[in-house]
């Protein structure tokens, strides 16, 4: 079974390589930048939810 994380941040993070998500990730704020990549599991889920203000980029 997986664990959940939940990430809330002002910042800007930078992911430059795999992120491999078995649980939840809950992301509710700043920015997701770099070149990595995040690859859920067959029963993960990435929730994600921004104010319209923040947005995901890459390179």
């Amino acid at each position: 079974m997986g664990l959940t994380v939940s990430l809330s941040t002002t910042g800007t993070k930078t992911l430059n390589s795999t992120l491999t998500n078995n649980g939840t990730i809950n992301w509710s704020g700043g920015v997701i930048n770099g070149g990595g990549t995040i690859q859920n599991s067959t029963s993960a889920m990435l929730n994600i939810s921004f104010p319209q203000d923040n947005y995901l980029r890459s390179r």
